[in-house]
């Protein structure tokens, strides 16, 4: 059996304050927050209140779409320390010939993805 010295006992202190939460927060991340809402209400003031309609937000959410989805898959990438700048350039190449398969070519999206 072990006995436990008191002195090494340490209890829990609440913290004071409504903030203590933002304390811990990162610094940048938090500035980077109160950017994006800033962005966000500007454009929304500028706009009328269009800027985040259900349209505009589905447009926008369409439209970064396909760069979500390539960026996960450089997360592996880097993840792996696999880290290597032909694959950047790569993906912007072969977005591009996709593109051009698809839209001025007019062939079939499974004939274009292969």
């Amino acid at each position: 059996m072990s006995k436990s010295n008191p002195s090494e006992v340490k209890l829990a202190v609440p913290t004071s304050g409504g903030f203590s939460g933002l304390k811990s927060l990162n610094f940048q991340v938090f500035v980077m927050i109160a950017a994006i809402i800033a962005i966000m209400l500007f454009f929304t003031w500028t706009t009328d209140g269009a800027y985040l309609s259900a349209r505009n937000v589905s447009n926008l959410l369409r439209q970064t779409a396909i760069t979500g989805i390539l960026a996960v898959g450089m997360v592996f990438v880097i993840i792996s320390a696999e880290i290597d700048l032909s694959v950047g350039s790569m993906m912007g190449l072969l977005g591009g010939v996709a593109a051009i398969c698809d839209v001025w070519l007019g062939w079939p999206l499974p004939l274009t993805i292969i």
